[in-house]
This record gives structure tokens, C-alpha cells and sequence, in this order.
């Protein structure tokens, strides 16, 4: 996709280069302006015999090339002037025109910023602030971004409807706070990001995250969660790789509860127009200052599949894997996840979706009181709806209807619950 297509894409430079043969490679520049390259070809090796400067034939050639549409050729030869050392501003201009007819956005950028202060003609230098300003739009090079929900739900403390369960037969009463209970738990969190052009086709992009989740119940307990990242990302065409360090840190009721650090690396693949393929993986060491019975790893791996339907639907299907270790081994577990989601839009800007989840985890050692591992099932079943005429504070709200079901062969972790989904999303 040429996101750059409205630049003209043959500039010419008027006395614009600090030279004593200023003026003999400006009238070759005009020659070019005009198209008339045997003219052009005719001067620059004129001039390339009298002064030493041997890449003047090619540049023509360059132009020659780029005029006649063979892009790509005209790009290979400006490569190699740049990469034997011909740093002249011309060359990475007529380097520039080569990638902008191809449409690579990107790597025209590099080139253009690194140009943009050796040029001193100010139209080009306008045509180079503009296709900068053109590409941010698309691309930004920072922001920030917020995000809220709100989800009342029958069963906010994911707590058992039982008020008494039987492990080996013996009874154990279930306190208060860890039976069912209907509350209400908003969330918020901001992202703020920044990234870092450091070559044709790779970035470094440094974000960070700051996010809250309030249950409210009876009593109030709130979870504060910050998690600075920074991303290597390898650009190829239409598809990226990236890898980088991860951390998390976590506060509960004012204390601190969890932190987390380690790498992650991922994908995003373009299979086909209609087909995209994101994988993720993930890696942390973890400890609980309160909770060292928590302290081990987790190893996280995920795929998402994304296909474009006919009548404005996507699909998208999901799974993933976990590996969790803790030094309490009925604690570790390995689980697995698959999902399935199906959205569409309509022409009058009502979206709908409907998803399904499930979810299962195996822990490692008998649980306490049992002769057996805990095992653990959860499924759920999510519909939702946006109209884009429908804004609350410059956003477009999401409202959907969810419900969750959760077995497992340990009588205390059994629980159902019908949430009501409420959330929003700004980006600045």
C-alpha cells in the first residue's frame, strides 16, 4: 500500500548543493526535470571526465530507469552508489524516488530524515516535511492511549455458591468472602509509547503501562499493575518480528504483591490479503514479597488466526499454553486455551460479535486434603455490541452480555457467573 503516493515522485534540485559544479549538475538536474535523458547522460559524463565525480552517469541512469518504471532497478543502483560510499544528497534523493514508486513507505522515511538537513532547497525540504507529517499519521511515533471498563456481575469473588464442601468426605464450611457474591469491578489503565526509527526496516519501540482493576463489594480491594517494555521490531514486507525485555510490577490494597520480569517475542504474518497469523511468546521469572509460596516461572505461548469474511465479518480463532511453575507444587500447572471469535460490521455502523472460550489447567501435586491433582475447565460464551453513532466522551462503548462456567474436581473452585460487559477505548 502506497501510503506516500501523493508525493510527485521525480523531485529535481535547483542550486541547492554546496559545490563548486553547483551549477553544471543543476542543469544535468534540469535535463532530468524535462525527461530528456540522452541530453542529461551526454553532460554528466562530461562532467564525470573533467572532475572525478564517476557516479554522475549513474545517476542519470538511475532517473532513466525510475521514468521508464523499473523501480526496482533504479533502486539497486542507487544502493550500490550509497554503499561504495557516494553519500551525495542526490543519490539518497534519487533512492528516495525509487522507494516511494514501490511503495515502501517506511523505508523512504529513513532516508528522508537522514536527507532532510543535508538539503538546502526548500521546496524539497517542504515535499520532505510533508511526507514525514503524511506517514505519522498512519504511523505515529508516540502517543498515548486509555482504556476503562465497568462489569457488574453475579459473581464478582468467583467464589463457590456452597456454604459447606466435602474434600475426603470431611465437611469444611466455606467463609463469607470466598462464597459467591454479586458486586462490580472497573477497570482503567493508560499506555503511553514511543518509538525509535533505527534503520530501513527495524524500530525500537519503548512503551509503558500503568493500569488499575477496583472490585467493588462489600469490602473494596484494588489491584495496581505497571509494565515498562521495550520492543525490538524487524520489519519484512507487510509482516514484523519483534523481541524484547518484559516486567511487571504489582500492588494490592496499597502493598506489594507480585513482580515479574523477563523476555517476550513475537510475530505478525500475512498469510494472504484476508489472512494474518500473530504469535506470541512469553517468559518471567516471578516473586511475591507476602506470598513466596508463589515464587517460580511462567512460560506463555500464543497464536491468533485472523480471517477477513465476505459482508464485512472477521474471524478470528485462538490458542495458547501456559507453564507455570511455584515452589508450592499444587500450585504449578500447565494449561491450554482455544477461543473463537466471529464480528462483523454493518454499512450503518452497528458492530456485533460473539465469541467462545475455553480454558483448562493441570496442576503438578496432589491438592491439600485430596488424593489427586487439581483440575481445572473453564468455559465461556460472550456477545457484544458498538454503533459508531453511539460516542460517550470521544469514544465509541462497548456493551456485551457474558457468561462463564467453571469446574473442577476440587468442590471449592466450582462457580458460574453472568457478567454484564462494559468498556471503552481512547487513543490520542
Amino acid at each position: 500500500m502506497r501510503l506516500l503516493a501523493c508525493i510527485p515522485i521525480l523531485f529535481v534540485f535547483a542550486c541547492t548543493i554546496y559545490s563548486a559544479h553547483a551549477q553544471s549538475i543543476s542543469e544535468i538536474d534540469r535535463s532530468i526535470g524535462r525527461k530528456n535523458f540522452p541530453e542529461a547522460a551526454v553532460m554528466a559524463s562530461r562532467m564525470a571526465a573533467k572532475t572525478g565525480l564517476g557516479w554522475l552517469p549513474d545517476y542519470v541512469r538511475g532517473y532513466a530507469l525510475l521514468a521508464s518504471g523499473n523501480a526496482k532497478d533504479a533502486e539497486s543502483l542507487a544502493r550500490r552508489l550509497e554503499d561504495i560510499g557516494v553519500h551525495d544528497v542526490r543519490i539518497r534523493h534519487l533512492l528516495i524516488n525509487t522507494l516511494l514508486a514501490q511503495g515502501k513507505s517506511r523505508q523512504s522515511i529513513y532516508w528522508i530524515r537522514r536527507n532532510m538537513g543535508a538539503v538546502d532547497d526548500p521546496v524539497i525540504r517542504a515535499e520532505y516535511g510533508r511526507a514525514v507529517a503524511m506517514y505519522q499519521r498512519m504511523h505515529p511515533d508516540g502517543g498515548i492511549s486509555m482504556a476503562g471498563g465497568v462489569i457488574p456481575s453475579t459473581n464478582v469473588t468467583k467464589g463457590t455458591a456452597m456454604d459447606t464442601v466435602y474434600l475426603n468426605d470431611l465437611p469444611f464450611a466455606i467463609a463469607p468472602e470466598a462464597q459467591q457474591g454479586a458486586g462490580i469491578t472497573a477497570t482503567a489503565s493508560a499506555t503511553a509509547f514511543r518509538r525509535f526509527q533505527t534503520g530501513e526496516l527495524n524500530e525500537l519501540m519503548a512503551s509503558v503501562t500503568a493500569g488499575v482493576e477496583r472490585g467493588i463489594y462489600g469490602t473494596e480491594t484494588d489491584l495496581l499493575t505497571l509494565s515498562p517494555r521495550l520492543r525490538f521490531v524487524v520489519y519484512r514486507g507487510a509482516n514484523n518480528f519483534w523481541v524484547g525485555p518484559v516486567s511487571e510490577l504489582q500492588w494490592q490494597g496499597g502493598r506489594p504483591y507480585a513482580r515479574r520480569w523477563g523476555m517476550a517475542a513475537g510475530t505478525s504474518l500475512f498469510l494472504s490479503p484476508s489472512d494474518r497469523l500473530d504469535v506470541t511468546t512469553e517468559a518471567v521469572k516471578q516473586d511475591s514479597r507476602d506470598r513466596p509460596y508463589l515464587d517460580g516461572t511462567r512460560i506463555k505461548a500464543d497464536m491468533a488466526w485472523k480471517r477477513k469474511l465476505p459482508g464485512s465479518s472477521v474471524l478470528t480463532l485462538g490458542a495458547g499454553f501456559t507453564r507455570e511453575t511455584t515452589r508450592a507444587g499444587h500450585l504449578s500447572f500447565r494449561g491450554g486455551r482455544a477461543s473463537a471469535t466471529l464480528g462483523r460490521t454493518w454499512q450503518s455502523g452497528l458492530y456485533a460479535d460473539f465469541s467462545f472460550s475455553w480454558e483448562e489447567k493441570f496442576y503438578d501435586a496432589d491438592f491439600p486434603l485430596i488424593s489427586e491433582p487439581r483440575k481445572d475447565r473453564e468455559a465461556s460464551l460472550q456477545i457484544g455490541f458498538a454503533h459508531e453513532r453511539l460516542k460517550l466522551f470521544g469514544t465509541i462503548p462497548y456493551v456485551g452480555a457474558r457468561y462463564v462456567k467453571h469446574g473442577s474436581n476440587v468442590p471449592l473452585y466450582r462457580f458460574s457467573s453472568t457478567d454484564l460487559v462494559l468498556r471503552a477505548h481512547r487513543q490520542f
